[in-house]
């Protein structure tokens, strides 16, 4: 397993606010991808920022995807 954790959306840190939530893309395994979501620290919804504002790396969902197909 390799860790490549980058953002994939949104790819602009301005839309965080109202997009909410962000996509990473997480660590290798084999030849998938694990793709990441996590919850903006500047999110308009009050429910997601202050899930954030207490830990900002917090999975809320993680799935594997081959980026192949």
């Amino acid at each position: 397993m390799r860790s490549t954790r980058n953002r994939l959306w949104p790819s602009n840190y301005a839309d965080d606010k109202k997009k909410n939530m962000r996509l990473d893309a997480g660590s290798q395994v084999g030849d998938k991808y694990e793709v990441i979501v996590q919850p903006n620290k500047g999110a308009d919804n009050v429910s997601v920022k202050k899930a954030a504002e207490a830990n900002s790396h917090q999975i809320l969902a993680k799935v594997v995807v081959n980026k192949n197909r």
